[in-house]
């Protein structure tokens, strides 16, 4: 997870104040500067090397907790002095600040002075507060700020942050799905994967688009002909791109659970080309898990197209390999599974902005992928190799929807004590991977691309060797 830091260049006292304590923020008394004595060091430092762990932060002498400017007055060479020292003997790697002081006499503050220490973010390893004796370090302290505390760190979470940077911590991603029917208003689709063939998946190409539209092409066969008609033929307005939205959350979970079925810390060979055969193994049996079961879906919303053709999208998806008894989804334990519709059929031209989201979250996580119909027409989506064809009439026997996908991941540690940490960024990322191999339509054209060109050498090659035997 990320945070926007607190920053004081420029800021006044009030703003600076406004609020309470958070994770970027912390309120200390003047008397801590004032009076720097064994225990105040210590608090200063352990302030300091928290922040800095933390991605960095501010700290404000002589405001009390309230946010209330306490009435100590504060010298600034002094306590830019201790602050100095502490920052450099008390802590190690020595810490990186930058200050503002704020005057009662120059009219800056109205009682009391205030000095606002901003802490950089760590540059290399973690810092820690030491006591030295006799010219050695006897103990090492780490602290991380978590919410509006500045708490130990436990050593798995002193071995994570040995190896990496908390302002990297979430990820996110963005592609685009298109869905092309041809001129028999057939969806162009690899046919829908069963759900239990997942250690050996072969991607399809004959197609070019992701594999992932066999599962949004799994709920248009779920239609009536008479539901289908009432959808394309114009008594639901833009009734086709708004149910893509509307069941884009149900597929994507569907697409998620043929590979995250046994376990959610798995890993598998990185694709060398589409062709090449997923081959998935479960890193470590052990992690805590929840075996998900489709009733406990949790879906806010009634859809702005499902309501008008009386689909349940979840009794569909238990149709789907029998998966109403077994286990839908193998999730990280405590995560849940929630998804986010509109609430009724909008009008023009808010239809535009018809979105829906599925969140996979836990008190530790909280991975959001948001799905939009983006662009429809009587034409291939830009970056289609057909539609850099010329077409004089202007107009395709076809229509082509794209619908964009945004990820993002969330994790709450160091807010959370996350033990499990590395093995929930290695989960998020690969939902990132399966989203760019199932999902991501530009990620199709070019794996189609380089088989071309691989079919073309191929067969360049042949022909030269034939000519030589010639």
């Amino acid at each position: 997870m990320t945070n926007e830091r607190t920053k004081i260049d420029g800021l006044s006292v009030e703003e600076l104040t406004e609020g309470d304590e958070n994770e970027a923020k912390e309120y200390k008394s003047g008397e801590v500067l004032r009076e720097p004595d064994g225990a105040h060091t210590n608090e200063i430092a352990k302030q300091l090397v928290a922040f800095a762990n933390a991605g960095g932060g501010v700290i404000l002498f002589g405001v009390n907790d309230s946010g209330e400017v306490d009435g100590i007055g504060l010298d600034e060479e002094l306590s830019l002095g201790t602050i100095s020292k502490t920052a450099r003997m008390k802590c190690q790697p020595p810490i990186q600040f930058s200050y503002q002081y704020f005057s009662q006499d120059q009219g800056e503050v109205e009682n009391g002075d205030v000095f606002a220490v901003e802490v950089g973010a760590r540059r290399s390893i973690p810092h820690a507060i030491v006591d030295n004796s006799e010219g050695e370090i006897r103990r090492r302290e780490y602290r991380l700020r978590a919410g509006d505390e500045s708490r130990l760190v436990t050593n798995d979470e002193l071995k994570w942050l040995f190896k990496n940077n908390l302002v990297n911590l979430g990820d996110s991603y963005r592609c685009r799905c298109w869905v092309i029917f041809d001129e028999e208003n057939e969806i162009k689709s690899p046919p829908i994967p069963h759900p239990q063939r997942k250690e050996k998946y072969r991607t399809q190409t004959s197609t070019e688009v992701p594999i992932g539209t066999s599962f949004l092409t799994y709920f248009i066969g779920a239609l009536s002909e008479e539901e289908y008609e009432t959808m394309t033929m114009g008594e639901i307005p833009f009734g086709t791109m708004l149910y893509f939205t509307d069941v884009m959350p149900f597929a994507l979970l569907m697409s998620f659970s043929r590979v995250f079925n046994s376990s959610w810390y798995i890993d598998w060979d990185k694709k060398q080309s589409a062709n090449r055969e997923r081959k998935i193994s479960i890193l470590n049996s052990e992690v805590p898990s929840h075996e998900l079961q489709l009733n406990e879906i949790e879906v806010n919303g009634e859809g702005a197209t499902l309501t008008e053709l009386d689909l349940d999208p979840i009794e569909q998806m238990k149709q789907w390999g029998d998966k109403s008894d077994s286990p839908f989804l193998t999730l990280p334990e405590g995560a849940k599974v929630r998804i986010e519709l509109d609430e009724s059929l909008p009008e023009f031209p808010a239809i535009a902005y018809t979105e829906s989201s599925v969140h996979i979250e836990s008190d530790k996580i909280d991975f959001r992928i948001d799905t939009n119909w983006a662009t429809s027409g009587r034409q291939f989506p830009r970056g289609h190799p057909e539609s850099l064809k010329s077409n004089p009439a202007g107009i395709h026997d076809m229509l082509s929807v794209q619908i964009d996908i945004n990820y993002s991941t969330e994790y709450y540690f160091p807010e959370v004590n996350d033990p499990y940490l590395k093995e929930h960024q290695h989960f998020g990322r690969k939902i990132k991977h399966l989203l760019q191999e199932e999902w991501d339509a530009d990620q199709k054209i070019e794996e189609r691309k380089e088989e071309v060109i691989f079919e073309i050498d191929g067969k360049l090659d042949k022909l030269l060797d034939e000519l030589a035997t010639d």
